[in-house]
């Protein structure tokens, strides 16, 4: 199946302009940083560190920087690999990472493919019933008995975050056409004011 790359990018930019507008018009929030583009692995790397400098400036513990940038390297390590390419051999995503008093909200969207659907909802329902020990178990297993997908995957990525951000993971489709979704995923973390 090959996914055009006007589609790809026309679809994105009107889900991403959708989402934007519900954060920045809700006085609740305050958006840190936002993307919209070609994700690359030059441009992966851009992100990350601009991620956590301005994260980092918020004056939040170093333990809530470190956490939302492990997220962040995990989440575009796994857009790279699984989310399929256009006709141009091109990758995008976008992302909005919003502040809160009580925490931040980092939602990210890229396109799936409508076969990986069932896979991603039924891990991520799976992860979102644990505790933070049995999230845990649930890692260490995967590790030693996963099932590694013809990408290499095992579904460790969706644990990490999982596991990361403490909260209950959401996630939306936005079905496209010829096979493919756009797909969002929300974590949240809570803050904790450094001493």
């Amino acid at each position: 199946m090959e996914l055009n790359n006007s589609d790809v990018q026309n679809s994105l930019k009107a889900c991403f302009d959708e989402l934007y507008f519900q954060y920045s018009n809700n006085s609740k929030y305050k958006i840190l940083l936002h993307y919209l583009g070609e994700l690359s692995q030059g441009t992966s790397y851009a992100l990350t560190n601009k991620i956590e400098k301005i994260i980092g400036a918020e004056g939040d513990s170093k333990g809530i920087v470190k956490r939302i940038f492990s997220i962040f390297v995990e989440s575009l390590q796994n857009i790279r690999v699984h989310s399929p390419r256009d006709s141009d051999g091109n990758q995008f995503t976008f992302f909005i990472i919003a502040q809160s008093s009580s925490q931040y909200e980092c939602l990210i969207g890229n396109i799936v493919l409508d076969e990986a659907k069932d896979f991603l909802t039924k891990r991520i329902e799976e992860i979102n019933k644990l505790e933070k020990v049995e999230l845990k178990n649930l890692y260490l297993e995967t590790m030693t008995n996963g099932v590694i997908s013809d990408k290499g995957g095992a579904g460790l990525g969706i644990i990490t975050i999982g596991m990361k951000s403490g909260n209950k993971i959401d996630h939306h489709y936005y079905p496209l056409k010829n096979g493919s979704s756009i797909y969002t995923i929300m974590f949240k973390i809570d803050r904790i004011k450094a001493a």
